[in-house]
């Protein structure tokens, strides 16, 4: 199934229809890094990857550009993470802020399925990949989230921390997945408070070193689980 999204790419519109999903876990450059977000994974009960880095495939239809996420209950949270829309060799590469929202209770159970049923938060600004390769490393990641009437710094870090779109685009086409329509999500960054990541409201962006920043916000919404 086919997704159609819109981008600002320097000022320019630029329409992208998406024809699969991906959605990259554990892609810490620092081994460090990867055992400090397994670890804080493992505390709240998810199992120890079998492979690092690894690829999920997602439904192409879970890739929103919205404000508002229903959840059906409060052990959800965001992360940042950077998506990468493959448009061929005939059109740019571009780069846009995301969240990759997860239902954590069900990660606990099953990460595959818990990346299957939640969506991917995209942003609406992006840049051409090519115009921002050789900074690529100095791109500051980071999240927030929004509870008890307070935005709490949740993520801090730069994407040269994490595998580069360079690197993955390689990946990709080593695994005959790189194909017009490829969104790949690079993964995240560690909660520096996972307490906090059970907020109401999320914000996540991307900075360049002359700072300039893509920024997504959205918020949660509560759904009834039943009706009676």
């Amino acid at each position: 199934m086919t997704q159609s999204h819109v981008f600002e790419v320097h000022r320019r519109r630029v329409e992208c229809v998406s024809s699969a999903s991906y959605n990259a876990g554990y892609t810490g450059r620092s081994q460090k890094d990867v055992e400090a977000h397994i670890t804080e994974l493992a505390h709240q009960g998810v199992q120890t990857p079998q492979q690092i880095p690894t690829l999920f495939s997602v439904p192409s239809y879970m890739n929103l550009q919205i404000d508002t996420v229903e959840v059906e209950h409060q052990k959800t949270s965001g992360e940042v993470e950077w998506a990468l829309i493959y448009q061929g060799t005939t059109a740019p590469t571009i780069l846009t802020v995301a969240s990759d929202h997860t239902d954590r209770a069900l990660e606990a159970h099953d990460v595959t399925s818990s990346k299957q049923i939640s969506p991917n938060i995209l942003g609406t600004r992006a840049w051409d990949l090519n115009q921002v390769s050789d900074e690529i490393d100095d791109i500051v990641m980071r999240s927030w989230g929004f509870g008890s009437g307070k935005w709490t710094l949740l993520q801090e870090g730069r994407m040269g921390d994490l595998i580069s779109p360079l690197e993955w685009l390689e990946r990709l086409e080593e695994l005959n997945r790189l194909k017009p329509g490829v969104i790949l999500l690079g993964g995240t960054l560690p909660m520096l408070d996972p307490e906090a990541q059970f907020a109401d409201r999320w914000e996540v962006s991307l900075t360049r070193p002359n700072g300039e920043t893509i920024t997504k916000t959205y918020d949660l919404h509560y759904m009834h689980t039943s009706i009676i």
